[in-house]
């Protein structure tokens, strides 16, 4: 490949970093600055780690995810505090808790698209335009998750991974590292080495016995370990109930949006993809399953985008796909 081509579409990509990073910091951090969506307060944690929170008790399934807002302290020592013209119910110190966390999530929204691109090339799927679409549309769906909290770093974490998964010197150790930063991760990566195991019949048995095992020692955290919170979660006499109250909110139009369009979405990029893996299909329904029984609430669609990263090449066959049809019949 050329490499004056190479260059010039490094620099679009970086170019694009610069362009997009600034409005969507800004787009969080007034966001939950001015708590225009309900928020998992992961800037308690900042300041609580910093010693300036000595009176917040720390609950799970928040504690036994440091690592995100662990970087959000390092971020808080460099960044300057940028205030508001119009006044806010947070102090000075939560709102620059809040722009470090706003920061993190904006540069992991674009690292995904930058990394979806990278995973693309890797896996010879080299039409750069669609690649690049094929990016954006990765990071577009980020606003169907808490773009806000978590998710976007936990799903840069994931979708770095996932390009890693047959490389077990560095799966093994990072799956395990995982379970500080989500405990998501190790529960998708499971699902996903049972779906390709039973289309391709062909497993890395380490790797997924590993992920197991990070799965038990998560379970055994929220049960056996210091801090609790969310019991209903884990409980599964409460699965049932839960079950039945999940269905109330899929009945709503705000509950089609947010929980089950998502699983559209995936499914419709798995309708126009090559199917390398046949089942792959299922992996977002058990996740929209598993959020029904876990008493989530609007967060079921959320919970059913942890299988994005893996839909990846998917999105580029449909971008392909459709863009091929387009030319055809233009």
């Amino acid at each position: 490949m050329n490499i004056q081509v190479i260059k010039q579409f490094n620099f679009v990509i970086l170019l694009a970093g610069f362009i997009i990073i600034p409005p969507l910091f800004f787009i969080i951090y007034r966001l939950i600055a001015y708590q225009a969506m309900p928020i998992d307060a992961y800037w308690q944690y900042i300041l609580y780690y910093l010693g300036n929170n000595p009176t917040y008790h720390p609950y799970a399934p928040f504690v036994y995810r440091p690592i995100y807002p662990l970087i959000g302290t390092l971020v808080y020592q460099i960044l300057p505090l940028i205030s508001f013209s119009e006044p806010t119910s947070f102090s000075p110190e939560q709102l620059k808790a809040i722009e470090s966390l706003a920061l993190i999530n904006a540069i992991s929204i674009y690292l995904i698209a930058v990394v979806s691109i990278w995973i693309l090339q890797e896996r010879k799927q080299t039409n750069k335009p669609y690649a690049l679409t094929s990016g954006i549309l990765v990071a577009s769906l980020m606003f169907y998750t808490a773009f806000f909290g978590i998710d976007p770093f936990a799903f840069l974490f994931t979708i770095i991974l996932m390009k890693f998964d047959n490389t077990r010197s560095i799966f093994i150790p990072s799956i395990l590292f995982s379970i500080i930063i989500s405990e998501k991760i190790c529960f998708v990566f499971f699902v996903y080495f049972l779906l390709k195991y039973f289309a391709t019949h062909k497993i890395d048995w380490i790797s997924l016995i590993v992920t197991l095992l990070t799965m038990i020692l998560y379970v055994f955290l929220r049960k056996w370990g210091p801090y609790g919170g969310h019991e209903e979660q884990i409980n599964i006499s409460s699965f049932k109930d839960s079950f039945t109250n999940s269905l109330t909110y899929l009945m709503t139009i705000r509950g089609l949006y947010i929980n089950v369009l998502p699983l559209v979405i995936l499914l419709f990029f798995y309708l126009f993809s090559k199917k390398e893996i046949p089942g792959l299909w299922i992996f977002p329904v058990i996740l929209f399953l598993i959020g029904l029984t876990m008493n989530m609430a609007f967060n079921i669609g959320r919970l059913v985008l942890h299988a994005l990263p893996f839909f990846i090449p998917s999105i580029y066959q449909t971008v392909e796909r459709l863009s091929t049809r387009q030319i055809i019949h233009g």
